[in-house]
């Protein structure tokens, strides 16, 4: 089983009428009062105004991954009531630090229709502290910050308190089973960004380079990717639909620690186990 890696200040409450952060109080200010300030017809003390901050909004995880590469809520303060933790990232140091949570009753077979991802990443803008409690089944709700990082949708939490033991949650969510070669293009892999997945395809080993560095291996199915242009020029439609198909093809498989394999004691890494290797079976290129 694996996860799936694959806004403003001023927002219109009405026709006359804007919410603002005014700079040091957290206070909302009307337009009409910050213009007639400005022509000299009223004056007012801002620390006279309610400074009573907004409540986050609950929103679900689909509507705050979207349906594009980034989500529409970056820099908005979401709620997230009755999801799943479904991976927990702990490590001594250079880890993702952070948890993922998917949606109630999610997973199975996706359709055409499910075109935003269920689950989103966690992040612990902090010490691992702030979610060492947690334990992969719980339901939480949680509340944070949308943010965007290296392409990842994320919600960024800074103190435990932004969790809480969720109730009467549904049903734990299941991993997606569709084939890989579903999901054929980056616009259908980020709908199933941070998900769990188990499908039936068969991989190959395509790419082992990253494994010593980054604890990742290279998949690919059915085959191993070529390089474009050994079967055609470059910017020939020929060298496009390799480029094409090894994009459909393949998939990192990491082992979720951030880490490289290599001892290195500046970085407080000791030599660790390769992951995914058996002892006495040798794993190449193409197997």
């Amino acid at each position: 089983m694996a996860h799936l890696w694959g806004k403003l200040d001023l927002v219109v409450l009405a026709a006359r009428c804007v919410r603002a952060r005014a700079r040091g109080t957290g206070m909302h200010v009307p337009r009409w009062v910050r213009g007639a300030a400005a022509v000299g017809t009223l004056s007012l003390t801002l620390g006279m105004l309610s400074t009573t901050p907004a409540l986050a909004a609950t929103v679900t995880i689909d509507q705050v991954q979207g349906t594009g590469d980034r989500s529409d809520m970056v820099n908005d303060e979401v709620t997230l009531e009755g999801v799943y933790v479904t991976a927990k990232y702990t490590t001594p140091s250079g880890g993702f630090r952070g948890f993922t949570v998917q949606t109630a009753g999610t997973g199975g077979t996706r359709s055409a229709d499910d075109t935003a991802s269920d689950a989103i990443f966690v992040f612990a803008d902090g010490p691992e502290s702030i979610y060492s409690d947690l334990q992969i089944g719980d339901a939480i709700n949680v509340t944070g910050v949308v943010d965007e990082y290296s392409g990842l949708t994320e919600i960024k939490i800074k103190q435990a308190s932004a969790i809480t033991k969720a109730t009467n949650a549904g049903d734990k969510p299941t991993p997606v089973t569709n084939a890989w070669t579903d999901f054929d293009s980056n616009e259908k892999r980020e709908s199933v960004e941070s998900m769990l997945y188990e499908g039936t395809t068969e991989f190959v080993l395509a790419n082992n380079y990253p494994l010593g560095r980054y604890g990742e291996l290279g998949l690919a199915v059915g085959e191993v990717p070529i390089q474009p242009t050994e079967v055609g020029a470059p910017g020939s439609d020929e060298a496009a639909a390799q480029a094409k198909k090894n994009v459909t093809i393949s998939v990192g498989l990491d082992d979720g620690t951030n880490q490289g394999f290599f001892r290195d004691a500046s970085k407080g890494y000791d030599a660790r186990t390769l992951p995914y290797l058996e002892d006495g079976v040798l794993s190449a290129v193409g197997d």
